[in-house]
């Protein structure tokens, strides 16, 4: 293998290889896709983890919730799909979004399985 093709990388003045490499997840928009289409794509898919995490753990509970701490977990999937409808469509510009809801979704849906009651 040669190493000609490792030092013909493209590096830009501004940026070098980071800037290369981050350029296609920066900003919105290349794919074709509006910001406003992204954006209710997102909000539809974190109304369908609240709802999902909500059943998982009203299913599990014989649809009685006592433990108030998965009452907290039911509120946090429904207000955070609430609140992602007020958030200015400035801010998904920037990618900014994702990687939050990310980690709060695999929060909540692993404290839903986690919280199942063992026979």
């Amino acid at each position: 293998m040669s190493n000609e093709s490792l030092l013909d990388w493209p590096t830009h003045a501004s940026g070098g290889v980071m800037s290369q490499w981050l350029g296609p997840w920066s900003l919105r928009g290349r794919d074709g896709t509006s910001i406003r289409e992204d954006r209710n794509a997102i909000i539809a898919i974190q109304w369908l983890v609240a709802i999902g995490t909500s059943y998982l753990i009203f299913a599990t509970h014989d649809w009685s919730l006592t433990d108030p701490l998965l009452a907290l977990v039911i509120l946090v999937c429904l207000v955070s799909a609430s609140l992602l409808k007020r958030i200015p469509e400035e801010t998904f510009e920037k990618r900014l979004i994702e990687p939050g809801l990310l980690v709060l979704d695999s929060i909540l849906i692993i404290a839903a399985i986690l919280s199942q009651e063992t026979p």
